[in-house]
């Protein structure tokens, strides 16, 4: 049983199994949304909740190596199972691939990157291309 109460408003009374009377206001829309309008809404929406594998591999390593570190490091990219990271200075790159590399993949794949093989470290002074990723010699 149904009153409008006007037209941007409408009155619902539901009744429910133990005999109370419950009443419901629904507001209704004065006029239907156009489709391009719907779909606009629907695709925003669904690209603000794609997941972002750069962050989420930036995220892993920043766990991985502490604050530290990764304030002086950058995660390039994730290819071929080689994970490149470009870092700022030859003291720490040699320190990270020579005591480092074997322990910082364990803690990685532990924490989700199971195509992880190996880490590369860059030179923060490497040639780069286009795209920011450096170039393979």
């Amino acid at each position: 049983m149904r009153t409008p109460s006007g037209p941007a408003e409408r009155r619902c009374l539901v009744e429910k199994a133990d005999g109370t009377v419950l009443r419901i206001r629904r507001r209704v829309q004065e006029e239907p949304e156009s489709l391009p309008v719907v779909l606009a809404r629907t695709l925003n929406r669904r690209e603000l909740e794609k997941p972002d594998p750069a962050a989420h591999l930036r995220q892993l390593w920043d766990e991985a190596v502490g604050p530290e570190i990764a304030g002086r490091t950058c995660v390039l990219r994730l290819a071929g199972g080689w994970l490149h990271v470009e870092v700022e200075d030859e003291a720490l790159r040699y320190e990270l691939e020579s005591f480092h590399q074997d322990s910082l993949c364990q803690s990685l794949r532990a924490s989700g990157l199971h195509r992880l093989r190996r880490l590369r470290f860059h030179g923060a002074a490497g040639e780069r291309n286009g795209e920011g990723d450096v170039k393979e010699a």
